[in-house]
């Protein structure tokens, strides 16, 4: 199919189906999911044993590599994973030559973390893994708003204090003048990815194999508008009810209008939906939407009087002035501006892009971004041409919407929170990988490399998604 054409029947998320007969296969695919599942679900916890369960992953990954001596990169993505390691690389030594204090902290993230991503998406060489890895978000949405509920409903005092379990999330609740209530748990940075990836999901419902499948996406997309009202976080709220229905707006209208209605159906069911809810809450006296709402905005006024506000207006106007002072190149990483937010990580801010700008100047702004731009037009290659196409542009969607959230949160600080960058990344290299028919430069550099060490590059056996409905 050309990869300008617009698909006229519904692309079907492949079988999931592993290949037969090989336990490290299993053994590997299980490790992958279970690690996404705990990061997305109680990030940041557990450290120790998501250590240990990550080491599992790159041990499995490694030996499969061994077993059938080849790795599944492409050329493209591995030259560029290798330019932005080494650009870290300078960023961290820029840092520790004016001695930024947290140049060593920041380091992880910006050269260790992607090598060791880079390694799990290799594992990724079966179609079949695209569709545990989505089974697996959805779950982990599913997993997600019945924790928040069962907390909810605990502070509520409708269920006892031993029904709820603390996983280590960071779990605040407040309830104002008995009209609204706002909680936090640190799962629910993982619905700014979850809550338009599954929206989209719901308006492409068809393409979905498994009725069990199709009911646990309603169910996830349920849970997690219910979470985004309940929640009261405003790059949440911002996300779910503006970011994703522009997406499949223009989704839609760009790449399948034959599916327009479809979509605009999902749009106005969700929507209708959580305005039964809101007018039911409202009659019963437990939702106020004056309240609500007047929250909603103060949260994102920067010249307003609250305290969430008022402090990332000053961490901007700082980190400003720090930035003038090397526009270019910026002041290096672990960088601290004249205003500080947490005397522990003094190089750690809230406004994450104003941050990076400060910390890594224009040229490195830019390169960064070109690079998460190349993931992008490569995802809507891939959404134009390949049957992973149903799924792939949710997990773009995911992706959309995270990055507009992080932009007042530094969740991409986090190992815990790459995985939304990386997922993305995982389809775009395993779609050059099944679609290459001339190599690029890269990959015949690469395969010249892996010749060497007396590997090869590419695809598992079972890896043909040609013709399946």
């Amino acid at each position: 199919m050309s990869s300008a054409s617009t698909p006229v029947t519904t692309p079907k998320d492949p079988p999931a189906s592993v290949r037969s007969g090989s336990l490290l296969d299993v053994a590997a695919l299980a490790a992958g999911c279970a690690l996404l599942f705990l990061i997305t679900f109680i990030p940041t916890a557990y450290t120790r044993f998501v250590s240990v369960v990550l080491a599992v992953c790159l041990l499995l990954v490694v030996a499969r590599w061994i077993r059938d001596r080849r790795i599944a990169i492409d050329g493209t993505v591995a030259a560029l994973a290798l330019l932005y390691v080494l650009l870290g690389a300078a960023f961290v030594g820029w840092g520790l030559i004016r001695h930024n204090p947290g140049a060593t902290s920041e380091a992880p993230v910006f050269v260790v973390w992607p090598v060791v991503y880079l390694i799990l998406i290799t594992g990724i060489d079966d179609d079949a893994a695209f569709v545990w890895l989505n089974r697996t978000l959805v779950i982990a949405a599913i997993a997600i708003g019945l924790y928040a509920l069962d907390f909810i409903a605990v502070n509520l005092n409708w269920l006892p204090q031993r029904m709820f379990v603390d996983l280590q999330q960071d779990a605040r609740f407040g309830l104002f003048h008995r009209t609204y209530l706002q909680f936090n748990l640190n799962s629910l940075a993982s619905l700014m990815f979850l809550s338009p990836y599954l929206i989209a999901r719901l308006a492409d419902l068809r393409s979905i194999r498994s009725r069990l499948d199709q009911v646990l996406v309603i169910a996830g997309a349920v849970l997690s508008v219910a979470m985004t009202v309940l929640a009261l976080r405003r790059a949440l709220f911002i996300v779910t009810f503006g970011v994703a229905p522009v997406l499949i707006a223009a989704y839609a209208l760009l790449l399948r209008r034959d599916y327009w209605r479809r979509y605009t159906v999902t749009l106005v069911v969700v929507g209708a939906g959580t305005i039964v809810l809101l007018a039911g809450a409202t009659v019963t006296g437990h939702f106020h939407p004056r309240d609500y709402f007047n929250v909603v905005v103060s949260g994102v006024d920067l010249s307003g009087p609250q305290a969430g506000p008022k402090v990332r207006s000053d961490q901007l106007a700082a980190l400003t002035s720090g930035w003038l002072h090397s526009p270019l190149i910026g002041n290096g990483l672990g960088a601290v501006a004249s205003v500080i937010r947490s005397p522990a990580q003094p190089w750690a801010y809230e406004l994450s892009y104003n941050a990076l700008l400060f910390k890594i100047g224009i040229i490195g702004v830019l390169l960064y971004a070109v690079g998460v731009g190349w993931i992008f037009w490569q995802g809507v290659r891939l959404v134009r041409s390949s049957p992973l196409s149903s799924s792939a542009w949710p997990v773009l969607a995911g992706a959309v919407g995270f990055l507009v959230a992080n932009a007042t949160n530094p969740y991409l600080q986090k190992f815990d929170y790459l995985w939304v960058l990386f997922i993305p990344l995982a389809y775009v290299n395993y779609w050059r990988l099944e679609s290459s028919r001339h190599p690029t430069r890269w990959d015949r550099y690469l395969k010249a490399v892996l010749s060497r060490f007396g590997m090869r590059q590419g695809l598992g056996e079972s890896r043909s998604l040609a013709g399946r409905e």
